[in-house]
C-alpha cells in the first residue's frame, strides 16, 4: 500500500536526532516494515513543529534529505571504538545524549486513554509481537571515500554532500534496482564523523561507485552540527539504527534506548520525536500517531520466573523501561531486529530466545502519554 505524508514548520529552527539506515533482509521473519509515505518537511525533535511536506507514495520511508542535530545534552561519546563491518560491535557507543526523547524512560509514564483503541488497529488482528529480523547496518572505516548524491526523488537541496558511504555497503533486501517497490534502506556509521548516512532506494550511479541516486536520503549527526534540511527516511521521520535490536546490546545485557515497531494502520497525526505521518485516518482514540510509545506493563515478569536469558531480559527490560515507539506502517507489532540474530553461525540469540518473544500477547503492552498529537497538514 501507499500512503501520503505530511509535515509541519519551518526549516530553520529544528532540532533534529542523529542517525540514519542501510539494511538487507535475509530472514525468513522479516516483513514487518513497511508501508509509509514519502514527504519532504521536517519538524522539530523536542517540539513536533516543522516544515510542510510534499511527495507522494513510497513503502516505509518519508522523503526528502537532511542532516540533524543530537537533540540537545552531552555530546555523545566517540564512535572510534566501533568495528568495522556489518552489523557489527558498537562498543558501548550511545546515539544522543542521555536526555535525548528516545533514551528516555517511560516506565512512569500514565497510560493513555486512547490505549485500548491503538492497541486494536495497530495489531491488526494479531495476538502477539514479533522481531522482524530485516535491518543490517554498515560500519564504515574512516578511510570510506566520500561519494556524490546526484538527486532524490523528493528532493531537497543541497544534498550535503559528500556522503561516506561504502561501495560495498549492504542494503535491506539486497541491492535496488529501478522500479522496485522495496524499502532497500541502507544504514551507515561513518567512523570519520561519527555521523549516521541513512538512504531509501538507493541506486548506485556508476560501476565504481561514487556516486547514487535515491528516493530519499538523510544524514544525521551524532555531534550535534548539523543542520536540518528535511525528514528521515521512515514514515515518522525517526532515525532507525539508534532504535533496532543490536546483537552487541543483548550481548553486553542492557539496552537503554527505545525500539522501533510498526503498525498495521496509523494516525494522520504524529508525537515527537516524530516528524511526519503517513495516513488519512483522522480519528485519534482509534489510530495511533507515529512515534506513539508503548511498553510492556509493569506487572510483565521480565525474567520469565528466571526461565529467559539475560538477552530475551535485556530486551524485556529496555521495553519496560524506554518502551517501543511507532516508526512506520506495517505488520502489527513488528519489532526491528538485524538479520544476523537468525543467521549468525554459531548463533547467539537462540531458537528459545526468539520463542520467548514471539510468546508475548500484546494484552502485555499498553501505550503511554507521551505527548501532544500533531496533525498539521
Amino acid at each position: 500500500m501507499r500512503s501520503h505524508i505530511r509535515f509541519a514548520t519551518p526549516l530553520a529552527s529544528i532540532l533534529l536526532l542523529a542517525t540514519t539506515s542501510c539494511g538487507s533482509d535475509d530472514s525468513s521473519d522479516a516483513g514487518g516494515a513497511g508501508d509509509g509515505g514519502v514527504g519532504g518537511g521536517t519538524t522539530d525533535a523536542t517540539t513536533g513543529t516543522g516544515s510542510d511536506g510534499g511527495g507522494s507514495g513510497g513503502t516505509g520511508t518519508d522523503g526528502g534529505q537532511s542532516t540533524g542535530d543530537d537533540g540537545g545534552g552531552t555530546t555523545p561519546t566517540s564512535c572510534s571504538a566501533a568495528t568495522v563491518g556489518v552489523n557489527t560491535d558498537l562498543h558501548g557507543y550511545k546515539f544522543f545524549p542521555a536526555n535525548h526523547p528516545l533514551n528516555t524512560a517511560i516506565d512512569k509514564l500514565p497510560v493513555n486513554a486512547n490505549s485500548a483503541g491503538w492497541m486494536q488497529t495497530c495489531a491488526g488482528g494479531k495476538t502477539n509481537i514479533r522481531p522482524d529480523y530485516s535491518m543490517p547496518y554498515n560500519v564504515a572505516p574512516a578511510s570510506t571515500p566520500a561519494v556524490t548524491a546526484t538527486s532524490f526523488m523528493y528532493n531537497s537541496t543541497p544534498y550535503d554532500n559528500p556522503w561516506l558511504i561504502p561501495g560495498d555497503a549492504t542494503l535491506e533486501g539486497g541491492p535496488y534496482t529501478a522500479g522496485d517497490d522495496a524499502d532497500h534502506h541502507c544504514l551507515v556509521l561513518s567512523l570519520a564523523d561519527c555521523q549516521v548516512y541513512e538512504t531509501y532506494q538507493m541506486l548506485w550511479g556508476d560501476s565504481a561507485h561514487t556516486k547514487f541516486s535515491a528516493t530519499s536520503g538523510t544524514i544525521w549527526s551524532t555531534a550535534g552540527t548539523g543542520s536540518a534540511t528535511s525528514s528521515g527516511t521512515d514514515a515518522a521521520g525517526l532515525p532507525i539504527l539508534p532504535t533496532i535490536i543490536r546483537e552487541d546490546e543483548l550481548v553486553a545485557g542492557a539496552i537503554t534506548h527505545a525500539l522501533r515497531f510498526t503498525c498495521v494502520e496509523t494516525l494522520h497525526g504524529y508525537i515527537a520525536p516524530a516528524r511526519a505521518f503517513a495516513s488519512s485516518q483522522t480519528d485519534a482514540t482509534k489510530y495511533t500517531p507515529m512515534g506513539a510509545r508503548a511498553r510492556l506493563k509493569s506487572t510483565f515478569d521480565a525474567t520469565g520466573g528466571g526461565k529467559y536469558s539475560s538477552r530475551v531480559q535485556a530486551l524485556f527490560t529496555a521495553m519496560k523501561t524506554y518502551g517501543i515507539i511507532n516508526a512506520d506502517n506495517g505488520s502489527g507489532f513488528f519489532i526491528t531486529a538485524i538479520p544476523n540474530l537468525v543467521t549468525d553461525n554459531p548463533r547467539v540469540w537462540t531458537d528459545d530466545d526468539d520463542a520467548a518473544v514471539k510468546a508475548v500477547t500484546i494484552d502485555n503492552l499498553e501505550f503511554v502519554d507521551s505527548g501532544a498529537i500533531v496533525t498539521t497538514d
